[in-house]
């Protein structure tokens, strides 16, 4: 008979494991012993042992291995989360053990287990299967460790999936806890945390207090300045949600900052994302501004139409009433040089502008 249990903690799970006949577990949550700690939890995996002549092993006999079990745990070595979370992910993709079952028996540690990459995997892929009942029973063991979770990226991706999960009140508390931390910047500037701040901003900017204060904390309190935002490239995500809010004030900022050098901007791999947006989003004084700030460089909408971040702005000041026309004689009259540049002359395709057969293929 073999009796294996799983010992989850801070940073590890530990596996102990008898030396006798190996035999298939089953998960069994009748049988698991609880922590007594807020930062161990245990998973314990039980099986229905059959002697050869068929009959049930009785209650003392399974009492004296789990005895035995434990004696020989002192002398286990610990696995790591980078191996015990893969096998329980198998588990739940054979479905020999259900998310919900996965679920109860980590909660409690569900914070340290979101710090290890495979443990936010596995967290990941538990909230693809579990209620919003047992997502937000989840979301409420990150209280008080989402400023530590936010500078990891696997906990933070945890994070960006219950706030796409759960309604505003449930996740109130991330806005809270990082409002005044000074950290802005900082997650703006990380994958996970550009993420999760623009899920926070595109989901419940308006409806939380704490969450407008986190967007003014970024646009006038933090290390970097619009414009840097705008140019990073994880932080662009940030800004793109603020542009698509129709926040007027903040889309005053934002333009202002790029029409400082729009030329530059216009063909930046990020900022050139946020210029397009804006063509597309903001009232329409402030699309002419743009669009006019662009064409007033001479040769400004040919070069940008050759240029891979650049053709982008030039199909969005397409979509500017008072630029579209001015935009189609300048393609128009340079279709002979747009077309030796690949980006030109797939721009020319889309619009159905002949292209000279003798010049398609540049480079």
């Amino acid at each position: 008979m073999c009796h294996n249990s799983f010992t989850v903690k801070n940073t590890f799970i530990a596996v102990y494991e008898s030396e006798e006949a190996e035999v298939e577990a089953t998960w069994s949550s009748n049988s698991r012993k609880r922590a007594t700690t807020a930062d161990v939890a245990t998973l314990a995996y039980d099986t229905l042992h059959l002697e050869e002549g068929g009959e049930e092993v009785t209650e003392e006999e399974e009492s004296q291995s789990q005895s035995q079990g434990e004696d020989d745990a002192s002398s286990s070595d610990s696995r790591p989360w980078s191996t015990i979370c893969p096998e329980v992910m198998d588990a739940l993709e054979q479905g020999t053990l259900t998310a919900s079952e996965v679920l109860d028996e980590v909660r409690g540690c569900v914070t340290a287990l979101a710090l290890d990459p495979a443990g936010a995997a596995l967290l990941q892929s538990l909230l693809d299967r579990v209620s919003e009942d047992e997502a937000r029973q989840l979301a409420e063991d990150f209280r008080g460790s989402v400023v530590e979770a936010v500078q990891r990226q696997g906990s933070a991706q945890v994070l960006v999936k219950l706030v796409s999960l759960l309604p505003s009140r449930d996740i109130a508390f991330i806005g809270q806890e990082l409002r005044g931390q000074g950290m802005m910047s900082f997650l703006a500037c990380t994958l996970g945390g550009a993420e999760l701040l623009a899920s926070l901003f595109q989901r419940h900017w308006l409806l939380q207090e704490d969450v407008r204060d986190l967007s003014q904390e970024l646009l006038y309190r933090g290390d970097l300045d619009v414009a840097g935002l705008c140019c990073h490239k994880h932080a662009y995500l940030v800004v793109l949600p603020l542009v698509s809010m129709g926040c007027e004030e903040y889309q005053e900022l934002i333009v202002r900052a790029l029409l400082t050098n729009v030329q530059r901007y216009s063909r930046h791999r990020f900022a050139s994302q946020i210029l397009a947006h804006l063509l597309t989003t903001v009232s329409k004084p402030r699309q002419e501004a743009i669009a006019s700030s662009i064409m007033s460089a001479a040769g400004a909408v040919v070069a940008l139409a050759c240029h891979g971040f650049g053709c982008a702005v030039v199909r969005a000041m397409l979509q500017v009433p008072s630029a579209q026309r001015r935009v189609m004689q300048y393609l128009q009259k340079s279709r002979v040089r747009i077309s030796k540049d690949k980006f030109g002359a797939e721009l020319l395709r889309d619009l159905g502008i002949e292209i000279p057969a003798a010049t398609v293929g540049g480079a």
